[in-house]
């Protein structure tokens, strides 16, 4: 249902994103076969409306609606899907503004089942969202830091900023450029979930 038409989608394509399905569960839990009859009919919609669109190699769902260990993952998969950015910090009551990582790591890994066995999925945790109250781009240049200095708290730092809103006085919108502007200050590479 976003407006966006399909040229403004090629434009973007052009200039290195990738454009993806965000799975909507209606924020309600699921099992294996509902979940695959909502992701099988939400990426022919998505592949109908967009049709000149890769398929999509990353995702994220609304309301990150996440009923047991490893389904998601699984179905993912079998629609070409490799990286999930489900898991995030949030919200702003928990975060309190206190950069970091809270799972302990900003290492992409891959999902693993009950039994041990291992996915070529990754979860990449999303640790600056514009729903968390973050103080930008103080938030960013403390994660930053503490993984280029003597700390060595490396990790691949996900962001997730609802741009669509396109206006420079926008909220969102500044705080996704503080992310990058920060980013680029420090010479360290932003690039987009697919890459």
């Amino acid at each position: 249902s976003t407006a966006i038409s399909t040229d403004m989608a090629q434009m973007f394509l052009d200039q290195g994103f990738e454009l993806s399905l965000h799975l909507n569960t209606l924020c309600q839990p699921y099992n294996y076969t509902t979940l695959d009859l909502q992701l099988s009919q939400q990426m022919n919609t998505f592949t109908n409306t967009f049709p000149n669109l890769p398929a999509p190699s990353t995702h994220r769902t609304h309301c990150i609606v996440w009923s047991d260990w490893a389904t998601k993952p699984k179905l993912e998969i079998l629609n070409g899907i490799r990286l999930n950015t489900d898991y995030y910090y949030w919200p702003a009551s928990w975060v309190k503004d206190r950069p970091g990582m809270f799972t302990g790591s900003g290492m992409p890994m891959r999902f693993s089942d009950l039994d041990g066995t291992i996915y070529d999925n990754y979860q990449v945790t999303t640790q600056m969202t514009d729903e968390s109250g973050l103080t930008l781009p103080s938030f960013v240049n403390t994660l930053m830091d503490n993984a280029l200095g003597e700390k060595g708290y490396y990790g691949v730092f996900c962001a997730n900023y609802h741009t669509d809103i396109h206006s420079d006085t926008d909220p969102v919108t500044i705080g996704a450029r503080a992310i990058v502007n920060a980013a680029r200050a420090k010479d360290v590479p932003v690039i987009s979930s697919k890459q």
